[in-house]
């Protein structure tokens, strides 16, 4: 339990993905900004934090459509964000040999970190 969040979401990923997920799974500018290398476990963590941060968005049906890969990513002063409409989540993980992990928590401060 995390107190005072709206929503959490948890990952874990062992299996390298397809390079061909890539035009699923991000956007042309989550591609150039979070995955200029184009390295597999990379993508995989991507992966991850794209799963946890839609796991902690959950409640955003009418943002995501129920759709993990609709959930938006973005990196903000040295941080990885979720983002589902106005709603936003903050992420953390990792990634090691073994594969990757990502946490992301929803709070009640959506708008505090909107800058677009």
């Amino acid at each position: 339990m995390v107190p005072g969040a709206r929503g959490v979401g948890v990952d874990l990923e062992t299996a390298l993905p397809d390079r061909r997920t890539a035009r699923i799974l991000l956007t042309e500018q989550e591609r150039i900004e979070l995955w200029p290398a184009g390295d597999l476990a990379t993508l995989r963590f991507l992966f991850t934090v794209k799963e946890a941060g839609f796991k902690a968005l959950s409640d955003c049906r009418a943002a995501h459509g129920g759709l993990f890969w609709r959930v938006r990513l973005l990196s903000r002063d040295g941080r990885l964000w979720a983002r589902a409409g106005h709603a936003q989540a903050g992420i953390t993980g990792g990634v090691h040999r073994w594969g990757a992990f990502a946490l992301a928590v929803r709070t009640g401060e959506d708008e505090i970190h909107q800058k677009q």
